[in-house]
């Protein structure tokens, strides 16, 4: 606890007065009179008065169509992104057509269309067992395989050979 400091009602003196005093009846030190120790009330917070409230004012400002960013409400163009907003901005298409539907690669699997492609080449491991093994003929062993084009799944992970 802390310490608060009062004063004497009766002689004046300074006290330092420990909280824990608060509420008994004490004699002052210097005047040898009771003192009946009352805590001292916080400072009133301050009263802000406001006579005539403003009414609060329409939006000035409106958000670009194109760019998102906050414009005024009267602009012809965006100082954003340069777009003249007397012109609707163009449609978003969020279906695809049925023809573009048919030609898209999809899983085996899953019909997901998240796929990958690589393509298997020359072999560095399977040419050198091959030399290993045949001779320089064997480095003809690391070429199986190559030019062959595999796909795989980014859902699912199913891999297969593409023709």
């Amino acid at each position: 606890m802390s310490d608060v400091n009062l004063s004497c009602p009766h002689c004046g003196q300074s006290l330092e007065i420990p909280e824990e005093l608060f509420g008994q009846t004490v004699p002052c030190p210097s005047c040898q009179q009771e003192i009946e120790l009352v805590k001292p009330a916080p400072p009133p917070l301050p009263v802000i008065s406001v006579a005539n409230p403003l009414p609060l004012a329409p939006p000035q400002t409106k958000i670009c169509l194109f760019c998102g960013e906050r414009i005024m409400l009267a602009a012809k163009k965006c100082k954003h992104c340069g777009e003249l907003l007397d012109k609707a901005p163009a449609p978003v298409q969020t279906q695809v057509p049925a023809a573009a539907r048919q030609n898209i690669a999809r899983c085996p699997k899953c019909g997901c269309t998240s796929i990958a492609g690589a393509k298997q080449g020359f072999g560095a491991g399977m040419g050198c067992i091959g030399t290993l093994l045949f001779g320089w003929i064997g480095l003809l062993c690391g070429a199986c395989g190559g030019n062959r084009m595999y796909s795989h799944c980014l859902q699912c992970g199913h891999k297969w050979k593409l023709n």
